[in-house]
């Protein structure tokens, strides 16, 4: 059990894994700006890619507080509890998804965006010169 509890203060001392690859693709996506701008071959997919890590990083901790607000309203006296529980277990695996898959969208398009475009494997023949009849 002592192993347990030591594994839990490791966790919350160092972070989790998303945190540092969150920090490693914020530094990737500043260095391909600022650095780099003309690797950047699609400028609106790499703002997208911009847009949906920084949604990656603010949705859940928005949600999660604000669905905590609503659900502190909902136990005063003045609000009734209609089965929140309920729905509780709904929203908080769906906010806890969200903070990845933002991020691993956000990847696929910002590589996408940098990414030289590919050669086609094969070449097409060209058309031969059109022949006119001798007049």
């Amino acid at each position: 059990m002592r192993e347990f509890y030591e594994f839990q203060q490791m966790q919350q001392l160092l972070g989790s894994g998303r945190a540092w690859l969150q920090v490693a693709f914020f530094l990737g996506l500043m260095w391909a700006m600022l650095y780099r701008p003309e690797r950047i071959r699609l400028p609106g997919l790499f703002r997208w890619a911009c847009v949906l890590f920084a949604l990656s990083v603010c949705v859940g901790p928005a949600l999660l507080g604000l669905w905590t607000v609503i659900e502190s309203l909902e136990n005063t006296p003045m609000g009734s509890r209609r089965g929140s529980s309920d729905l509780w277990n709904i929203v908080i695996p769906i906010v806890n998804a969200s903070g990845p898959i933002l991020l691993g969208i956000s990847m696929v398009f910002a590589l996408l965006a940098v990414c030289p475009p590919m050669k086609p494997v094969y070449r097409q023949r060209e058309a031969p010169p059109v022949q006119r009849p001798p007049e």
